[in-house]
């Protein structure tokens, strides 16, 4: 996840290279830094971000008032592409995002931006962690998805957001044959939703989206978490 504030290139020199250049009245004393989130309300990027936010202004010089707003779709394209074309340069408006890069490497139809020039001046990394209703498929483990009782239907956020090709990649890497692939929900809210009304049975969510919404489904039985994507003591793990 990282942070691309829309600014002037000034601005943005002073920010990151000489803060203290504002110490009579600091550029954002007074002001109000609006931080658009480009995927849907209650998902794990949307926590993080808020969780963020609620703790950043302090660390500002000007301490401003931070908004978050959501603007999801098109796997993070909609709310990367008004950040990077219609949103004002004044250095009030930045972007909260995961698969950016992603989308612009696998050339998505509809980007309006270039991530090269998008200057991050902030970030989070979290592993994810891979789930499935084992209620529904059978399937406890990695290993039973290659003979589950009913189809393995993936639920994703956006055709060539970051979480769609992880879960895609990893069907391909385990071998499962013909999963059936939903995608569009916008983030990892109403993915929950749909996977709890039964529209999907697979998804994935990062750490804190499975402490705080899987594991009670896992306590429950109904659910399995089949593997886990990130870092430890920074060393890649999977």
């Amino acid at each position: 996840m990282f942070i691309f504030l829309k600014s002037s290139l000034l601005i943005t020199a002073l920010l990151i290279i000489s803060p203290s250049v504002f110490a009579a009245e600091p550029f954002y004393q007074g002001k109000t830094l609006r931080v658009v989130v480009a995927s849907a309300a209650g998902g794990g990027s949307d926590i993080v971000a808020r969780l963020m936010m609620r703790h950043l202004p302090r660390h500002i010089p000007g301490n401003p008032t931070i908004v978050v707003e959501n603007m999801p779709g098109a796997g993070e394209i909609i709310g990367t592409n008004y950040v990077y074309g219609k949103a004002k340069s004044d250095g009030l408006t930045a972007l909260f995002a995961t698969g950016t890069p992603i989308n612009q490497l696998i050339e998505l139809p509809g980007i309006e931006f270039d991530v090269t020039k998008m200057p991050i001046i902030g970030g989070s990394s979290e592993s994810v962690a891979a789930f499935v209703r084992t209620d529904k498929t059978g399937v406890k483990s990695a290993r039973d998805l290659l003979n589950p009782k009913a189809a393995i239907v993936i639920g994703g956020s956006g055709y060539g957001s970051i979480k769609d090709v992880s879960m895609l990649a990893a069907m391909n890497l385990l071998g499962v044959k013909n999963p059936t692939y939903v995608t569009g929900y916008g983030g990892a809210g109403p993915i929950r939703l749909a996977y709890e009304r039964g529209e999907v049975n697979f998804t994935q969510e990062t750490a804190v989206g499975i402490s705080r919404s899987v594991l009670p489904w896992v306590r429950e039985g109904w659910t399995s978490v089949l593997y886990q994507v990130g870092f430890l003591d920074g060393k890649a793990m999977s």
